[in-house]
């Protein structure tokens, strides 16, 4: 991101609405992830409904090696299953820690829950 400039987020499945004007959502497919089609973005957002996909194991290099931070929202899983070839979305760890988005990049995990883990328009 550019100082004073928007946020270009990409995003698998459909933008949130938010209320800050700095924020431009850039839709892609688990296939642009795949070919690594997502070169002017910030970070990539993948919503809850393609995160079994993303946890496949052809996309697993592509988190590893990401320039941009990948962020996977509303996932019941530990950030293992989608860095982990030989680990399913189905077969991972249940995530105990509640976090409502759990990220990945340069080798690092990170996890962000929301306030009193209350899913609701106020929170998000």
């Amino acid at each position: 991101m550019t100082p004073g400039g928007n946020l270009k987020i990409g995003i698998v499945g459909a933008p949130p609405k938010v209320r800050e004007d700095n924020v431009k959502f850039i839709s892609l497919s688990l296939g642009d992830v795949e070919e690594k089609s997502f070169r002017d973005v910030d970070a990539v957002f993948i919503n809850k409904n393609y995160l079994p996909e993303a946890a496949e194991a052809k996309y697993a290099k592509v988190y590893l090696e990401s320039l941009v931070p990948f962020i996977f929202i509303n996932s019941e899983k530990v950030y293992l299953a989608f860095i982990d070839e030989e680990l399913s979305y189905e077969d991972a760890h249940t995530s105990k820690a509640g976090d409502y988005l759990i990220g990945y990049f340069n080798h690092k995990y990170f996890g962000l829950s929301l306030y009193n883990h209350q899913n609701t328009k106020k929170t998000i």
